[in-house]
């Protein structure tokens, strides 16, 4: 009677369960052979083992198919080499151990022949026998095996890949509210056995269950190999999804009215706070706008009215800083401007002091424009007159920068220059010799005072000789010079070194003829490299045609000054700019 239940119950659900249980072997082992054919599975290169890259793809595969419980690799003598995991169970090695034994009559030995075969294709045919499951082996087998065929080392070494897989495993994923109390494995080498059930049912304990489960048959089982025949006593899945129908329709419902409710409180709330957080919203955009005067009536919810009368107060104290800090800033601010106006004032009578000179009484008149970018500046000319030897020096020159430390260094070289230049005057006949120490000197100066602050400076200097009618010229790195006569316009320039950058400079040096009314022109590169807001800037070519049109020294520097102001227009100028004008008068 309780075979008869058996076969009643495995022939109304065991058709499903089983077809479901074949289509799981089906993947299992078409992506085996997937992964044998692709030879994705690869071995050791020196041995039968698996690489550490077959290793990874089989680990994800057993992932992927959880019921693999155990993948292994035999060798030609059906030994097992290795495993994945590399840690088994018990059962797992009881369950390779009885595969292996109860295959049937002739069938370890065909697996053994295989495993020495080196044509691969055969092999594929021949396991082809020992690898059909069907709907008569699952009922009478607890482990299904899928095994595949590997190639291994360089000496082609035939390994074989098994899966081992319980059927119970299989009827767990596809059987509702599964377990062992429902389920009854037992081995008989008799059938007629499982008539004594119905008088002495056997006890069902955890060790039973584990010593019941020592059948693994393939397949193709033979007559006289034993046989498991499984009870299975589980609720049927109809009976189950209706109760879960009705649990999931009471969940249902109950959820709908939470939700329900949930959203109705949602929308009250809402109402209530919405109008409140909007009136602090405008408050906040208040403040962002430095409006903190604004305030805001009373709110109904006493919470909020607290929030608003701390922000009330906030805005209010915000409000007083500001004016407290305005009025401390402009305080600041005046203090400020007041010594820049006493620092700008004290700079301006140095630099002045700087360019005040004598009267000349040689036949040469100079007339100059001092403009400077900031209170104070780097350009700076100077000339010195000695009568006693018929000579006039003229110097102009510019130091890189227009911030203090700039006019630090054209300080040092102007008070250099009244300190020296007589000394070595009197001791030097020679006008190249004079001119090349007054460069040397100033040269040396540079190097003291501009060196931290990285400071050069350009120069010419001009010496005029009124007894013999000749101009010496030296340049150490600085623009040329104009020279204005009967024939027209025309630059004169000797590239030399700037001052401070060499202890031993090699400065630029020539000299010419001067005639009665014969114009020079000095200048610093401001003028050619200060622009309009447009980008403008006065070319040299426009230098000159503003020259050659100017009837002496006077009218040179108002044509060049009106010039500037066409060119740059209101353009605060961004370096100093220096230009004078030397006439030789009869």
């Amino acid at each position: 009677m309780v075979w008869d239940h058996a076969e009643e119950e495995l022939s109304l659900r065991g058709q499903k369960i089983s077809d479901a249980i074949l289509h799981d072997l089906r993947l299992i082992t078409h992506s085996l052979e997937f992964l044998a054919i692709t030879q994705e599975i690869r071995l050791g290169v020196s041995s039968l083992v698996f690489s550490g890259a077959a290793r990874r793809v089989l680990e994800r595969y057993q992932e992927r198919y959880p019921m693999v419980t155990g993948i292994y690799l035999f060798d030609e003598s059906a030994n097992v080499v290795e495993t994945i995991p590399e840690i088994l169970s018990i059962e797992d090695s009881e369950y390779i151990t009885n595969a292996l034994a109860s295959l049937p009559e002739g069938s370890r030995e065909i697996f053994v022949d295989l495993m020495s075969n080196s044509d691969f294709s055969e092999i594929l045919r021949e396991l082809s026998s020992l690898n059909r499951v069907d709907r008569k082996s699952l009922s009478s087998s607890s482990h299904i095996l899928v095994g595949k065929p590997v190639i291994g080392d360089k000496s082609r070494r035939v390994g074989f890949l098994v899966l081992v897989i319980p059927i119970e495993v299989l009827l767990q994923k596809h059987t509702p509210a599964f377990n062992q109390d429902r389920v009854l494995d037992i081995q008989k080498e008799e059938q007629t056995w499982y008539n004594s059930l119905l008088d002495t049912p056997p006890r069902i304990t955890d060790d039973t269950w584990i010593k019941s489960i020592t059948q693994l048959a393939l397949a193709d089982i033979a007559p006289d190999q034993p046989i498991n025949i499984r009870l299975i006593t589980a609720e049927t899945k109809s009976s189950r999804y209706g109760e879960i129908f009705e649990d999931v329709q009471d969940i249902v419902v109950l959820v709908t009215l939470i939700s329900l409710l949930t959203l109705a409180l949602a929308f009250h709330l809402g109402r209530l706070i919405a109008k409140p957080l909007a009136r602090i919203g405008d408050l906040v955009s208040a403040y962002k706008d430095a409006n903190y005067s604004y305030r805001l009536p009373k709110m109904k919810f006493v919470e909020f009215s607290r929030l608003v009368d701390l922000l009330g107060d906030l805005g209010e104290a915000v409000r007083n800083s500001k004016t407290d800090l305005n009025r401390k800033l402009d305080e600041r601010s005046e203090e400020i401007h007041r010594l820049q106006k006493k620092e700008r004032d004290a700079a301006k009578a140095v630099q002045e002091a700087l360019l005040r000179h004598p009267e000349i009484r040689s036949r040469v008149t100079i007339t100059s424009c001092y403009r400077t970018a900031g209170f104070m500046g780097g350009d700076w000319y100077s000339y010195f007159e000695d009568t006693t030897k018929n000579r006039l020096v003229v110097m102009i020159g510019d130091v890189t920068g227009h911030d203090m430390s700039s006019a630090l260094v054209t300080g040092a070289v102007a008070g250099a220059s009244r300190a020296g230049l007589e000394v070595i005057s009197d001791h030097e006949n020679d006008h190249k010799n004079l001119l090349h120490q007054i460069a040397d000197k100033f040269n040396q100066v540079v190097i003291d005072t501009g060196k931290c602050a990285g400071h050069l400076m350009t120069m010419t200097i001009l010496c005029i000789d009124t007894l013999r009618h000749r101009c010496h010229y030296l340049n150490a790195g600085h623009t040329g010079i104009a020279l204005k006569n009967k024939s027209g316009v025309r630059t004169i320039i000797k590239g030399g070194s700037p001052l401070g950058l060499f202890e031993q400079p090699n400065f630029g040096y020539c000299e010419f003829p001067l005639n009665v009314h014969d114009t020079l022109f000095l200048y610093t590169d401001g003028l050619l490299e200060n622009a309009s807001q447009a980008g403008s800037t006065i070319s040299p070519r426009m230098l000159l045609k503003t020259l050659e049109d100017a009837a002496d020294a006077r009218s040179m520097i108002d044509a060049i000054t009106g010039l500037t102001v066409r060119v740059w227009g209101d353009q605060k100028i961004e370096d100093d700019c220096t230009y004078l004008a030397i006439q030789y008068r009869p």
